[in-house]
């Protein structure tokens, strides 16, 4: 059964598509962003070596790298639609056209993530 969430950008990613390590990377993710953490702290959380290994970024040269693949997968969609998010709460970047993170795919994600 799938588990939809969709983006500021429309894109409607299956949740239930993720392994149990990006799972958990998304779940400590989301934890920060519910605890209104700085874009900062986000970031480092999301782009560090272990949590760009979970995302399945390519390794190449002992770094690892986002390529049009894998910003595609489902979980490079939903940390960057919370970044995203953060960007707009921190006045970073405006929202534009982009839809809010909707109190439905919060609870959707406080359900997954259980």
């Amino acid at each position: 059964m799938s588990v939809l969430y969709t983006t500021m950008h429309n894109f409607q990613v299956d949740l239930e598509t993720l392994t149990p390590e990006q799972k958990q990377l998304l779940k400590e993710c989301f934890e920060l962003y519910l605890a209104n953490c700085s874009w900062e702290v986000f970031i480092n959380k999301v782009y560090n070596p272990e949590s760009m290994r979970i995302a399945g970024h390519e390794l190449d040269n002992g770094q690892y790298w986002i390529t049009a693949e894998t910003s595609c997968s489902a979980i490079s969609r939903v940390l960057e639609d919370l970044e995203d998010e953060i960007n707009v709460r921190c006045g970073k970047s405006r929202r534009g056209n982009m839809e809010p993170l909707s109190k439905n795919n919060e609870e959707i994600l406080r359900n997954f993530l259980k």
